[in-house]
């Protein structure tokens, strides 16, 4: 991150597949991570470590969605609206506002940094108004505690972040779902799901003006180029890199090559808003990931894209990028990434 002038490690450290932050408030919940728990010891440590680079860490816990974690530790969260796939914590449920409060409380508590991220994304299955309802507990429990609040661009709808908060687009343009073949991937028991998915999302394109029309400052992280689990379109260079290609990515991602992952500005992300840029944000997700070998191959040579567009304000053109970025191989081969992506033919 140094290397590249990344500045900010966005850690998702809730989810429905675990709980990952050891909890004071709620011991339960570090039992939803066997063998993978991150202890508030170790979260400082890695914050120092960071900060002495020039790095800030900002811990994500997301709530009202993407719960099954939570659920699993209190089932009674779940109300009796445990939606499918994901879950959600119904604030409507005795003691719910209280465990959404003091979870909140504690990351942000645990953070060096000015914000703690709330999530707020996907809450398939969920009540309008128990989502409103839920988002404005995190965010004033944040508030609190003495947190700036960033979260995911769905809670813009709720209406209750706040000057100095920050919303993250990051539903691409060209995200597009299609029920159809969805629902034929999937058990019948699980079609309202792909329902809901279509609803939600199709209300992802008044995000940004909401946003804008409400003054707050966007952080963009679009899937469209800086979601880093996109598989990769051109062939890889040997057998090796091939066969990881083939298993690694969201395949309800269409593949990409390194130019079109390349072939945006930061305002070309929010054409025709008015509206305050705060950062850019790549983002990988570890769906298909087994190895630090994985992770190198998904990163790079795509992380300084990202960067070259989020730092550099002359226009950079595709081949002027490749051409600098082509030496780099070595340094990645020397500290440990050697298992970075290498295309077959240079595009």
């Amino acid at each position: 991150m140094t290397r590249y002038k990344l500045n900010v490690l966005h850690l998702h450290l809730t989810d429905s597949g675990g709980w990952r932050l050891q909890s004071a408030a709620r011991p339960a919940l570090d039992a939803t991570s066997p063998g993978e728990l991150i202890t508030r010891r170790e979260l400082a440590e890695l914050t120092a470590y960071a900060a002495a680079r020039g790095v800030t860490i900002v811990p994500e816990i997301d709530l009202p969605g993407h719960a099954h974690a939570a659920i699993r530790a209190y089932p009674e969260l779940a109300g009796d609206g445990t939606a499918a796939r994901l879950g959600y914590v119904d604030p409507a449920v005795p003691g719910a506002e209280s465990f959404i409060a003091e979870t909140v409380a504690e990351f942000a508590q645990a953070s060096r940094a000015r914000f703690v991220h709330v999530g707020g994304d996907e809450p398939f299955g969920m009540p309008v108004t128990a989502y409103t309802r839920a988002v404005g507990v995190a965010v004033r429990a944040a508030h609190d505690a003495g947190s700036r609040v960033v979260a995911w661009q769905e809670t813009v709808r709720a209406g209750a972040l706040g000057d100095g908060d920050l919303v993250q687009l990051w539903i691409g343009a060209e995200t597009s779902i299609d029920a159809d073949a969805k629902k034929a991937e999937l058990p019948e028991s699980a079609h309202p799901f792909v329902d809901q998915m279509v609803a939600l999302f199709a209300l992802a394109p008044s995000d940004g003006p909401a946003a804008a029309a409400a003054g707050l400052p966007v952080l963009l992280s679009s899937s469209d180029v800086l979601y880093y689990d996109r598989p990769y379109a051109e062939p890889a260079a040997d057998a090796e890199g091939e066969a990881r290609r083939a298993r690694l990515g969201f395949r309800d991602y269409p593949a990409k090559t390194l130019r079109q992952m390349f072939d945006w500005t930061p305002r070309s992300l929010v054409p025709g808003l008015d509206v305050r840029v705060a950062g850019v944000e790549a983002a990988i997700w570890s769906e298909t990931i087994t190895s630090f070998d994985d992770l190198a191959f998904l990163l790079l040579p795509r992380l300084p894209a990202a960067a070259e567009r989020s730092w550099t304000r002359e226009p950079v053109t595709w081949e002027d990028h490749r051409a600098r970025l082509r030496p780099h191989a070595a340094t990645w081969q020397a500290t440990g990434w050697g298992a970075a992506y290498r295309p077959a033919a240079e595009p």
